[in-house]
């Protein structure tokens, strides 16, 4: 993913020297308003609409689901993952949750996955 210091240079031990990425699955973190608590479940399947440069919807499983609320946002955190084991997407783009329709067959992760 990343040269953090290059060749014929000297090594310092307290930089990396390269990053390396899985980009198979794909990982959204979002902050849910308070209102959609208790909707999500690990496992479930749910639909996202992923912006530019993807300007598409995608399938997502639930990886995880915060017990706590954000008193302050008012918001939960939550955990999907995509599946890009075809590499087709790019990393970076933004989502927005589009159909929370609870679906439990197939999920996209298997369980070590939502373990981890």
């Amino acid at each position: 993913m990343q040269v953090h210091q290059k060749a014929g240079y000297g090594v310092d031990p307290s930089v990396p020297l390269i990053t390396i990425a899985n980009l198979e699955t794909l990982e959204v973190e979002m902050y849910l308003p308070m209102d959609r608590f208790g909707s999500l479940q690990v496992g479930n399947r749910v639909k996202v609409q992923a912006a530019a440069p993807v300007d598409q919807e995608l399938t997502a499983c639930v990886r995880s689901v915060s017990p706590v609320i954000d008193s302050a946002s008012n918001t939960f955190r939550c955990v999907l993952l995509i599946d890009n084991h075809e590499s087709q997407l790019p990393v970076g783009f933004s989502v927005v949750l589009t159909d929370v329709k609870l679906e439990t067959t197939a999920p996209l992760a298997n369980k070590d996955q939502l373990r981890q």
